[in-house]
């Protein structure tokens, strides 16, 4: 039986030096009793014997792969971390995009090339992102105010300094939830009746998500709206869209990785060409998943915008399209609903785009109320003071046990700051994967649970939520 083979026991520091004190007139046999290296190994370092690092070489060159990792170092301090699952997806993806030999299984790294490739570059490792936390619904001021320190390390890193006096150049995107029959309007009716009926042609639990992005100067872009088809859209519907404006569909009508990244490619990088908006641009965005893809992020790279995440269920305080457009528009957009069922009985998906765009041309004050909204939210000017911290729920009192903190018992002392079910689903949505918000979407369709209540926690707490606010 072979003796085991004996392992390096000396760092790479004390073989650079015993090189170069060879290098500088010592002799290799003084060396290595010196820094208790094997002569064989300092002559076969100082003839290059063994240039070539043992086993195969990486899927992707070294200098790639260094390019990559100062990439996920970058998204890291954006606040948009990669997790190796994600990782794994983008590699398989720029393996195929480069035309590289894929020796991966399924086309997609393994556990062992992860392994492999933190070992090789040991300047970045797993760490546990705590803005995934549960428990950071309670979000006080003080981690806001370390996000602005963050981000503001972070733009002077990339020497964004003066993009952030610039307001043309400061964006904000985010999609939301529009409903095809209006909220509860004041009718009249016999006196003595408890209860008055109106009848709707569309479910009340149809909506569709249109996806906004407007920046500091007042400007909105143009609208992508979401329909849930799984084959072909009709051509009605891209007939009847105001000009400039998309279409998009996804089997649950949600946002995803695919359709986002679209948005930016056919719909906002455009955009900004015909309006002759400079570069770079920076775009803030919510930590969504559907914002985080290897197409949106090498393509964000590629044309000079940075995105830049905001820190986790503070939305409503930070960002500019929650803070000030969303309520206005959604007023202008229910009125129209209750002005369309006069004449109609039911609202056709053909004329959703055309009636969005209305709305928006109808709000008083637009350029005002996006700037209004950056201002209150700290983004421009950049003031980590302007944001209202009063809008925050309180804090969980000391000592009290982390169940109380996921069943989210604590409560504002205003009632007026509970959120709604709408918001209350737009929080959850950053928790869930693509496949639950599918299942969910599909429940709410059916009008009843069709996910599995088994699945660990999430599947009985996704059940429990959907029966509570349906």
């Amino acid at each position: 039986m072979m003796a085991p083979k004996k392992r390096m026991l000396y760092s790479l520091d004390q073989l650079n030096k015993a090189l170069d004190r060879v290098r500088n007139g010592g002799s290799i046999r003084g060396s290595s009793r010196l820094y208790g290296i094997p002569e064989s190994t300092i002559h076969d370092k100082l003839n290059q014997r063994y240039s070539k690092p043992p086993g195969a070489p990486p899927v992707i060159r070294l200098e790639n792969e260094e390019r990559m990792v100062k990439w996920l170092i970058d998204m890291a301090k954006a606040g948009l971390p990669l997790n190796t699952k994600r990782l794994r997806m983008f590699v398989a993806k720029y393996v195929k995009l480069a035309k590289i030999k894929n020796p991966f299984k399924n086309g997609i790294p393994g556990p062992r090339w992860v392994a492999g490739f933190l070992k090789r570059h040991p300047n970045i490792s797993r760490r546990v992102a705590s803005s995934l936390s549960k428990c950071r619904a309670s979000v006080t001021p003080a981690q806001i105010k370390r996000w602005f320190e963050e981000i503001t390390a972070y733009i002077e890193e990339k020497h964004l300094e003066s993009i952030m006096e610039k307001p043309t150049q400061i964006f904000n995107m985010d999609e939301t939830a529009v409903r095809t029959t209006p909220t509860r309007d004041v009718v009249l009716a016999e006196s003595n009746k408890n209860q008055v009926h109106s009848r709707v042609g569309n479910s009340e639990k149809e909506s569709y998500t249109a996806l906004f992005a407007g920046n500091a100067a007042g400007m909105l872009a143009p609208t992508m709206v979401l329909f849930p088809y799984k084959q072909r859209m009709p051509g009605e519907i891209f007939q009847r869209l105001p000009k400039g404006w998309a279409a998009g569909r996804t089997d649950s009508g949600w946002m995803t990785r695919d359709t986002f990244a679209a948005y930016l490619k056919d719909v906002f990088y455009p955009w900004l060409l015909r309006e002759k908006i400079p570069f770079p641009v920076i775009i803030f965005v919510d930590g969504h998943s559907s914002h985080v893809s290897a197409e949106s992020i090498a393509f964000c790279k590629a044309k000079n915008l940075t995105l830049i995440c905001l820190p986790p269920n503070t939305t409503q305080i930070t960002q500019p399209l929650d803070v000030s457009f969303f309520r206005p528009f959604k007023e202008y957009w229910n009125q129209l609903l209750v002005d369309w069922r006069i004449d109609h009985a039911d609202l056709p998906r053909s004329e959703i785009a055309p009636l969005l765009h209305k709305a928006v041309k109808q709000m008083r004050n637009l350029e005002s109320t996006l700037i209004n909204g950056f201002r209150r939210c700290g983004l421009h000017p950049w003031n980590a003071e302007a944001v209202d911290y009063s809008s925050l729920l309180q804090p969980p009192k000391h000592g009290e046990t982390s169940q109380k903190c996921r069943e989210n018992v604590h409560a504002p002392e205003n009632p007026q700051t509970v959120a709604s079910p709408g918001n209350l689903l737009i929080d959850i949505q950053n928790y869930m994967t693509q496949q639950q918000v599918d299942v969910f979407n599909r429940s709410i369709s059916s009008g009843k649970w069709l996910g599995r209540v088994s699945r660990y926690l999430g599947g009985g707490f996704l059940r429990l939520l959907f029966s509570s606010v349906f």
